[in-house]
């Protein structure tokens, strides 16, 4: 269903205090913060059902901890911070991508781990010979102590950059780990249940969009993003990948037919690509049964991609499937503030639309949202206009469980919690309610 609904006033949208900050002995980088959703459990105290989020977080000198809601008191969330001991992580090692899952189908919880060793300096390190390795560990049980000592350590001949994992055959598929690397390729990590370890294997097998030649020139794959979408008769895959080199890669995967529809390529000669994003015009959620008389829109074809360059503005490419790569515009002066560092599609106003989210080594975040048939820059409003150091990642997500997502921004020196205005949602909620008692959904959406 289309969210049309009144939207906060422009001084309101995006009114974001702090809740939480957790100090960080030593710094991550742009691929160390993941997230586990685990499914609603029954509450025993109350009779209700709760999920359990986690957010996931390491940093260079190979701690990782988790953040986690227990409750709230004054309507502030009570977040509780703990450290995860994960083996196979020695000492002299550097973290340098992590990312986690839910496996359906196994009822259990995956965590991923890249990690570097450096070569011995001296006869006392001898012991440790150095190398790159993906401990991948997993339990039934989300990030406790058995899950960190259950692993399977696979040695790489590359150096790891991005983690991520993604469905092979649409949302409810098997999911594979998507690694890339130094030598300009992305490696792929199947499960086999026969043996109960994971495995390399061929792209072509999975994600054949993404196979490149052997060609030296190739630079580094430094961000990945795969979405999946359908149509009345068919699924498609979209993939994006965005290089050191700016060379911008975009796929339309047909599933149904195994066959590669449409590629597109954009070269921004020297201009490495930070981060990529595909996203809606318009964000589209459930229909409640209470509303499903009323007219809406399920048009899931139309995709864009936000990409962020170190060297020059953002860019935002309109309606890929329609339009290829042809069809793009800047964002102003995104490239004022050091170097972007992560891009985050989130609806901070309640408007029914996305705005786009860049953080960046000059410790702000720019927020763009589209005004008419322009993307503008938006005030965001935060505890304080700059943070106290570097920002390397963003997420958006509903740590409490009240319904309302929470922003995630991990810095060079911690991992901050900002939490909405809940003064500003009710009031938000309530025009809502009123709207829909009032009138028909046009009057809805005026």
């Amino acid at each position: 269903m289309e969210c049309k609904y009144p939207m906060m006033t422009e001084d309101e949208a995006g009114d974001f205090h702090d809740v939480h900050l957790h100090h960080l002995q030593s710094q991550g980088n742009i691929y160390t913060l993941s997230k586990i959703i685990a499914p609603s459990r029954k509450d025993v105290k109350d009779d209700r059902k709760e999920r359990d989020v986690f957010i996931l977080a390491s940093t260079l000198n190979r701690r990782s901890f988790t953040l986690q809601c227990r409750g709230s008191s004054s309507n502030t969330p009570r977040i509780i911070s703990k450290e995860i001991h994960f083996t196979y992580i020695p000492s002299g090692a550097e973290i340098i991508s992590i990312d986690a899952f839910r496996r359906e189908d196994l009822k259990d919880y995956v965590v991923g781990i890249t990690i570097i060793i450096k070569s011995p300096t001296s006869s006392e390190n001898a012991t440790n010979s150095g190398g790159q390795f993906f401990n991948i560990y997993s339990d039934d049980i989300p990030l406790e102590d058995t899950l960190a000592h259950n692993c399977q350590s696979l040695e790489l001949d590359f150096i790891p950059y991005q983690l991520s994992h993604a469905p092979v055959k649409g949302p409810q598929g098997s999911i594979v780990w998507l690694l890339s690397g130094s030598d300009s390729q992305i490696h792929p990590y199947s499960y086999e249940s026969e043996g109960q370890v994971y495995s390399k294997i061929p792209l072509s097998a999975c994600f054949p969009e993404l196979e490149e030649e052997k060609d030296t020139s190739l630079s580094i794959v430094q961000w990945l993003d795969i979405i999946y979408y359908e149509t009345e008769s068919d699924m498609y895959r979209l993939c994006a990948t965005g290089r050191e080199d700016g060379r911008l890669k975009v796929t339309r995967f047909n599933l149904k037919s195994s066959t590669v529809e449409a590629l597109w390529i954009h070269e921004a000669m020297e201009d490495p690509i930070c981060s990529l994003k595909f996203f809606q015009s318009t964000l589209h959620c459930p229909t409640p049964k209470i509303l499903e008389g009323f007219p809406h829109s399920n048009d899931t074809k139309e995709w864009n991609l936000a990409v962020a360059y170190a060297l020059s503005e953002a860019k935002v490419f309109h309606d890929i499937n329609q339009n290829g790569l042809e069809d793009f515009e800047t964002l102003k002066n995104s490239h004022n503030f050091d170097v972007p560092t992560s891009v985050l599609i989130a609806d901070v106003n309640f408007d029914g639309k996305p705005e786009i989210l860049i953080s960046t080594y000059g410790q702000v975040i720019l927020c763009y949202g589209k005004h008419g048939s322009e993307w503008v820059r938006k005030k965001l409003n935060l505890s304080s206009r700059r943070f106290p150091a570097p920002i390397l990642s963003l997420d958006y997500i509903d740590l409490s469980g009240d319904g309302i997502r929470d922003l995630v921004v991990m810095t060079t020196k911690g991992l901050h919690i900002l939490q909405l205005d809940r003064t500003i949602v009710m009031r938000t909620l309530k025009k809502r309610l009123n709207s829909l008692l009032e009138g028909s959904c046009d009057e809805v959406g005026k």
